[in-house]
Protein backbone atom coordinates (compact mmCIF):
# COMPACT_ATOMS: atom_id res chain seq x y z
CA UNK A 1 0.00 0.00 0.00
CA UNK A 2 3.07 2.55 0.89
CA UNK A 3 4.23 2.03 -2.47
CA UNK A 4 1.09 3.00 -4.55
CA UNK A 5 0.71 6.13 -1.97
CA UNK A 6 4.09 6.75 -2.67
CA UNK A 7 3.72 6.45 -6.63
CA UNK A 8 0.46 8.72 -7.06
CA UNK A 9 2.15 11.13 -4.69
CA UNK A 10 5.14 11.16 -7.64
CA UNK A 11 2.56 11.52 -10.35
CA UNK A 12 0.32 13.80 -8.83
CA UNK A 13 3.62 16.25 -8.30
CA UNK A 14 4.97 15.98 -11.39
CA UNK A 15 1.55 17.08 -13.01
CA UNK A 16 1.38 20.15 -10.66
CA UNK A 17 4.59 21.19 -11.92
CA UNK A 18 4.13 24.25 -14.34
CA UNK A 19 4.89 23.11 -18.35
CA UNK A 20 8.34 24.41 -19.65
CA UNK A 21 8.15 25.44 -23.18
CA UNK A 22 10.81 23.80 -25.45
CA UNK A 23 13.76 26.37 -26.34
CA UNK A 24 14.67 27.53 -29.39
CA UNK A 25 17.24 26.03 -31.29
CA UNK A 26 20.56 27.41 -31.24
CA UNK A 27 21.46 26.85 -34.80
CA UNK A 28 19.30 27.23 -38.24
CA UNK A 29 16.77 28.72 -39.79
CA UNK A 30 13.75 29.73 -38.06
CA UNK A 31 10.78 30.59 -39.45
CA UNK A 32 7.82 32.50 -37.18
CA UNK A 33 4.03 33.55 -39.27
CA UNK A 34 0.95 34.70 -39.30
CA UNK A 35 0.47 35.45 -42.92
CA UNK A 36 -2.17 34.74 -44.95
CA UNK A 37 -3.97 36.15 -47.89
CA UNK A 38 -7.50 37.69 -47.74
CA UNK A 39 -10.02 35.41 -49.02
CA UNK A 40 -11.54 38.36 -51.37
CA UNK A 41 -8.54 40.59 -52.27
CA UNK A 42 -5.74 37.93 -52.06
CA UNK A 43 -3.56 40.95 -50.21
CA UNK A 44 -1.81 39.93 -47.15
CA UNK A 45 -2.46 40.12 -43.59
CA UNK A 46 -0.24 39.76 -40.72
CA UNK A 47 3.43 39.04 -40.10
CA UNK A 48 6.69 37.10 -40.21
CA UNK A 49 9.73 37.21 -38.12
CA UNK A 50 12.32 35.28 -39.67
CA UNK A 51 15.52 34.26 -37.44
CA UNK A 52 18.89 32.78 -38.67
CA UNK A 53 21.08 30.84 -35.85
CA UNK A 54 24.30 30.88 -37.07
CA UNK A 55 27.49 29.56 -34.33
CA UNK A 56 28.93 33.27 -34.07
CA UNK A 57 25.67 35.40 -34.01
CA UNK A 58 21.84 35.71 -34.81
CA UNK A 59 20.33 37.40 -38.11
CA UNK A 60 16.70 37.96 -38.88
CA UNK A 61 14.15 39.65 -40.83
CA UNK A 62 10.86 40.91 -39.81
CA UNK A 63 7.97 41.32 -42.45
CA UNK A 64 4.27 42.94 -42.20
CA UNK A 65 1.08 43.41 -44.30
CA UNK A 66 -1.91 44.90 -44.02
CA UNK A 67 -2.24 44.54 -47.63
CA UNK A 68 1.32 45.23 -49.10
CA UNK A 69 4.26 43.78 -47.73
CA UNK A 70 6.85 45.14 -46.02
CA UNK A 71 10.26 44.22 -44.53
CA UNK A 72 13.38 45.86 -42.84
CA UNK A 73 16.18 43.75 -41.16
CA UNK A 74 16.50 43.53 -37.68
CA UNK A 75 19.60 45.49 -35.88
CA UNK A 76 20.71 44.88 -32.54
CA UNK A 77 19.11 41.36 -32.64
CA UNK A 78 19.76 39.24 -28.96
CA UNK A 79 17.75 36.06 -28.18
CA UNK A 80 19.34 34.81 -24.74
CA UNK A 81 18.90 30.99 -24.83
CA UNK A 82 18.39 30.46 -20.76
CA UNK A 83 15.54 32.74 -20.81
CA UNK A 84 14.20 32.45 -23.73
CA UNK A 85 14.17 36.64 -24.20
CA UNK A 86 14.29 37.99 -27.64
CA UNK A 87 15.19 41.73 -28.40
CA UNK A 88 15.49 43.62 -31.58
CA UNK A 89 15.06 47.07 -33.12
CA UNK A 90 13.83 47.96 -37.10
CA UNK A 91 13.36 50.63 -39.12
CA UNK A 92 10.30 51.71 -39.93
CA UNK A 93 9.78 53.77 -43.35
CA UNK A 94 6.32 55.38 -41.76
CA UNK A 95 5.01 55.17 -38.80
CA UNK A 96 1.03 55.17 -38.59
CA UNK A 97 1.08 56.00 -35.07
CA UNK A 98 3.11 59.42 -34.98
CA UNK A 99 3.12 60.32 -38.97
CA UNK A 100 6.67 60.52 -39.00
CA UNK A 101 9.04 58.67 -41.64
CA UNK A 102 12.36 56.51 -40.45
CA UNK A 103 11.53 55.50 -36.68
CA UNK A 104 13.42 53.14 -35.66
CA UNK A 105 10.63 50.56 -33.31
CA UNK A 106 12.10 48.48 -30.14
CA UNK A 107 10.66 45.21 -29.84
CA UNK A 108 11.29 42.71 -26.63
CA UNK A 109 9.37 39.28 -26.22
CA UNK A 110 9.85 35.50 -25.58
CA UNK A 111 10.62 32.42 -28.08
CA UNK A 112 10.58 29.03 -28.04
CA UNK A 113 10.41 26.28 -30.82
CA UNK A 114 6.64 26.79 -30.58
CA UNK A 115 6.08 30.34 -31.13
CA UNK A 116 7.34 34.01 -30.70
CA UNK A 117 5.72 36.38 -28.61
CA UNK A 118 6.32 40.02 -29.15
CA UNK A 119 5.23 43.83 -27.87
CA UNK A 120 6.50 47.37 -29.47
CA UNK A 121 6.65 50.01 -27.19
CA UNK A 122 2.68 51.37 -26.91
CA UNK A 123 1.17 48.51 -29.07
CA UNK A 124 -0.47 45.55 -28.74
CA UNK A 125 1.55 42.60 -28.12
CA UNK A 126 0.90 39.50 -30.85
CA UNK A 127 2.42 35.90 -30.61
CA UNK A 128 3.66 34.45 -34.54
CA UNK A 129 3.12 30.52 -34.46
CA UNK A 130 6.26 28.98 -36.09
CA UNK A 131 5.85 27.44 -39.38
CA UNK A 132 8.08 24.26 -39.60
CA UNK A 133 6.53 24.25 -43.56
CA UNK A 134 8.22 27.13 -44.99
CA UNK A 135 7.12 25.85 -48.94
CA UNK A 136 3.79 25.44 -47.88
CA UNK A 137 1.00 27.98 -49.47
CA UNK A 138 0.02 30.89 -47.75
CA UNK A 139 -3.68 29.69 -46.09
CA UNK A 140 -6.96 32.20 -46.65
CA UNK A 141 -7.24 34.19 -44.08
CA UNK A 142 -10.25 33.47 -41.15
Amino acid sequence: MGVQRLALGLLMASLSLPVQATPVPRYGLLVFSSLCRDRMTSDLIGGRLVLVRLPLHDVGHLEWSDGSLSSAPLLDLRIDDKTSKISFRYLRDYDDASGKSNVMKSVTGTVDDESVGLALRNEKPFRLPRLRNIEQKLPICR
